[in-house]
């Protein structure tokens, strides 16, 4: 954690392994996963460039079977850094837990904000994600995300906000894909 007059860099690596002995029927495994995310403020833009990486057997919300190495770095509360997970829109899904199979995902965002003034903020983001098995007889994908939003703030402890967003996601080895298009108001 690296904090300079306008830029704020955060990296953050944790991993861990599961060695079985015996004739057990769960192979050894591992789990790795860095973060690296750069802020830089400027009087009324603020730029966020952030890139996620896990290599592991299992889903990511399971704690990869270890006991959750994976899922206690990503409190950032214990860590005291400021970095914390992504939002689930952003990166590919792993909703369902799957046998031990071994997986890349990668996720990269990125988000620019520009303060109009002091109450109103209009804020644009995209991001790019991949899960990739190695193993066969599962499916990896591709994610493609974009965010357009606008804040203002009531009062100090009031805001109202409207946002609107397109998400697309391609299975490789199919002609399946899902394109979404969403839009929030928030207060």
């Amino acid at each position: 954690n690296r904090t300079w007059s306008r830029y704020h860099l955060t990296t953050i690596y944790n991993g861990g392994g599961s060695f079985n002995a015996g004739t057990t029927p769960y192979p050894n495994s591992q789990y790795h996963n860095l973060a690296v995310s750069q802020e830089i403020d400027w009087q009324r833009w603020r730029l966020l460039l952030r890139d996620d990486f896990t290599a592991s057997a299992g889903a990511a919300f399971t704690g990869t079977g270890m006991g959750g190495p994976g899922l206690m770095a990503q409190s950032s509360s214990m860590l005291g850094t400021s970095l914390s997970s992504i939002g689930q829109a952003f990166i590919p899904s792993q909703s369902i837990q799957t046998g031990n199979a071994m997986r890349y995902m990668n996720a990269v965002v990125g988000q620019v904000g520009y303060s109009l003034n002091r109450r109103s903020t209009l804020t644009f983001s995209g991001s790019y994600g991949l899960l990739h098995f190695i193993d066969a007889g599962y499916i990896s994908s591709r994610m493609l995300n974009a965010q357009a939003g606008y804040d203002y703030q009531l009062d100090p402890k009031n805001s109202i906000a409207i946002l609107a967003g397109l998400s697309r996601i391609d299975y490789t080895g199919t002609t399946s894909s899902i394109t979404s298009y969403n839009a929030g108001l928030s207060y």
